[in-house]
């Protein structure tokens, strides 16, 4: 292979690497949702409802929005259905907890249980019911990382101690952001590595079947250099072998 087409391979090769490192750096940036996204909001709403104390059961059905549902507030045990994600800043929220910060975005699951008449439910259940209700909002806390949703709880506690509760991650755990920083600043110097271990391997290919060559030459040369000694040494012979017949001849 000529320096020529060796130096196309490896500028096409270098072509190749970055444009998959770009495509993936796409990709991990499209892979999750934006934090404040209703499917954002939909997984944590999920997560926060598996995580109430009064849930005995809530797990996903074959029918998109619905659930299979049981709590102990009150007696129910049926299902659950989504019926829409409202996202906004104007959502009303009332509580024991005195939010008092309109900037913050909220988050509501309107949802309906089946098969019960809400008149007479509420009526029965007044108080346990609007404490059901009240577990279905969400509020968005920003952070470094973007931002996660929170329960009235979990923003309380924010607001409160004016930090970020610590999230459940082990020594060592880097954030997507920082994640994909790395994959930006590290991405080039690793297809360079790559070219550049490409290029030593190509290159001690080729010196080896230069010396393989080399040493077959050289092996022939040897060769050769034997031949012709003992061509001469048959010449020697040959002349002493005609310097004795004319010796015998003079004699004579």
């Amino acid at each position: 292979m000529g320096p020529g087409k060796l130096i196309k391979k490896l500028l096409c090769l270098l072509l190749l690497c970055i444009t998959l490192t770009s495509a993936g750096q796409a990709f991990a940036a499209e892979e999750a949702p934006a934090p404040d996204s209703k499917e954002a909001f939909l997984a944590a709403w999920e997560s926060h409802q598996k995580s109430l104390p009064t849930t005995v059961i809530f797990q996903k059905t074959d029918e998109p929005g619905v659930y299979d549902f049981e709590t102990t507030l009150f007696p129910y045990k049926g299902k659950l259905r989504l019926m829409n994600i409202l996202i906004s800043k104007d959502i009303d929220y009332y509580d024991d907890y005195d939010l008092n910060d309109e900037s913050d975005t909220k988050g509501v699951a309107e949802v309906e249980l089946t098969g019960l008449p809400d008149k007479e439910f509420q009526e029965k259940y007044p108080y346990s019911n609007e404490l059901w209700k009240n577990n279905q909002f969400l509020f968005f806390m920003k952070d470094a990382d973007g931002g996660r949703w929170l329960s009235a709880k979990e923003w309380w506690t924010v607001k409160d101690n004016e930090a970020p509760p610590p999230k459940p991650a082990s020594c060592g755990t880097l954030s997507k952001k920082q994640y994909q920083n790395l994959i930006s600043v590290w991405s080039p110097v690793g297809v360079m590595i790559i070219v550049v271990l490409i290029v030593m391997l190509l290159t001690r290919k080729r010196q080896k079947a230069y010396l393989a060559k080399y040493d077959g030459s050289l092996a022939k040369q040897l060769e050769g250099i034997e031949i012709a000694k003992q061509g001469l040494a048959l010449n020697e012979q040959q002349l002493e072998l005609l310097r004795k017949i004319a010796e015998n001849k003079q004699g004579s």
